[in-house]
């Protein structure tokens, strides 16, 4: 257990500060996210499709690249806005 010295010098972000805010804000920019992303990965499923000239594709394939292109899509904008994030603003530490 900690003690009642180190309890008082430990600082919250800022960030987890803001409650229900900060999730109603994480889900909005997730929705508008994925909408984006699903809007990017069916352009670009499609052109490259008309490049490579097949006229049928395989259902199962368009179904599998067309959801799981904007999770993915998604994990790697999440992952690269924590990595800035953690960059820009670097906690404190106090010794």
């Amino acid at each position: 257990m900690a003690t009642p010295e180190k309890q008082r010098t430990r600082r919250v972000p800022a960030l987890l500060q803001l409650g229900c805010a900060h999730l109603i804000v994480l889900l909005a920019a997730t929705s508008v996210l994925l909408v984006a992303d699903t809007f990017a990965v069916t352009i670009a499923y499609r052109s490259w499709l008309e490049f490579n000239g097949h006229s049928r594709p395989d259902p199962r394939i368009a179904q599998t690249v067309l959801i799981i292109g904007p999770l993915l899509l998604l994990f790697l904008q999440y992952w690269l806005y924590d990595r800035v994030r953690d960059w820009l603003f670097r906690p404190t530490v106090d010794s």
